[in-house]
């Protein structure tokens, strides 16, 4: 079943129906998780513009890649190159969050603490709402086992059941992504909040950037810059 759904979704995908492509490839993978089905299932999505998913199978294939044995590994040596050239590029354009202090001049006068207490406050109810997003996203997920328990029998499932699948994995992929982003939005609005200078003091030099991405095999959260 997993290699008749794996050849209708490569030929679909090959013929640029990715709406029903890359769910079969998805549904093949659910069926045999190898690392060649993943590798496939990041191409579809990448084509289809699906970048955030494509990101996250491409980075889930580079993990699997690392398991393998030496000589398993240098027959991927195509395909790795191929995952993580669109690693770097899908990186590029799938959003991250960034925000930047920009550190004291010479002789420039003390930014006042209030604006970045307003920053903070902004990005903690962003990220507040963008982690409830999630988890509704997440709950959702959960909703479609009712009809895949109700249209799969083991591994076969009709056309209800391998949409109800691809639904799922796609909204649990999505899940992740957007808690991920709004608890790094929490975390940037802490970090703003614990250095905002206190009111009559000199204003640190600081140029921190909080950051955050998230994919299937890791995910980021942290700060870049330095402090003086």
């Amino acid at each position: 079943m997993a290699i008749e759904l794996f050849d209708r979704g490569l030929s679909q995908m090959d013929a640029g129906d990715y709406e029903h492509g890359c769910p079969a490839l998805r549904e093949s993978l659910r069926l045999s998780p190898r690392a060649g089905t993943v590798f496939t299932v990041a191409e579809c999505e990448a084509r289809w513009g699906r970048h955030a998913s494509a990101l996250a199978h491409y980075d889930d294939y580079l993990s699997r890649l690392g398991r393998m044995s030496p000589p398993d590994q240098r027959k991927q040596r195509a395909r790795e190159l191929v995952a993580r050239k669109q690693l770097l590029e899908l990186k590029r354009l799938v959003p991250r969050l960034v925000v930047r202090l920009a550190e004291a001049s010479p002789g420039s006068a003390p930014a006042p603490s209030s604006s970045r207490g307003t920053v903070a406050w902004v990005l903690a109810g962003g990220g507040a709402l963008a982690t409830l997003g999630g988890l509704t996203l997440g709950v959702l997920a959960i909703g479609q086992k009712g009809a895949i328990d109700e249209h799969c029998s083991g591994h076969l499932c009709d056309a209800e059941g391998t949409s109800a699948a691809s639904r799922a994995q796609t909204l649990g992929l999505a899940s992740t992504v957007v808690t991920s982003a709004g608890l790094a939005a929490i975390g940037a609005a802490t970090v703003l909040w614990l250095t905002a200078p206190k009111r009559g003091t000199e204003s640190a030099k600081l140029s921190p950037r909080p950051t955050a991405w998230a994919g299937k095999r890791e995910g980021f959260i942290g700060l870049e810059g330095s402090f003086q």
